[in-house]
């Protein structure tokens, strides 16, 4: 008997928020997103990720 993996409606919009980030946002290609850009992806995330329509889920 397989055991059922039970997710909240929460954790299901998080990864779902995640995979269309991961596929189809522009955004990191634009910005400096390295991990030694703090600035820049601080800057991405102040200027672009505040006003994401995804974050309204």
């Amino acid at each position: 008997m397989e055991a059922e993996i039970c997710k909240s409606v929460t954790e299901i919009i998080e990864e779902i928020k995640t995979e269309i980030f991961d596929h189809y946002c522009k955004y990191p290609d634009i910005y400096d997103t390295r991990e030694d850009s703090d600035k820049e992806y601080d800057k991405m995330i102040k200027e672009v990720c505040g006003s994401c329509p995804l974050n309204r889920l």
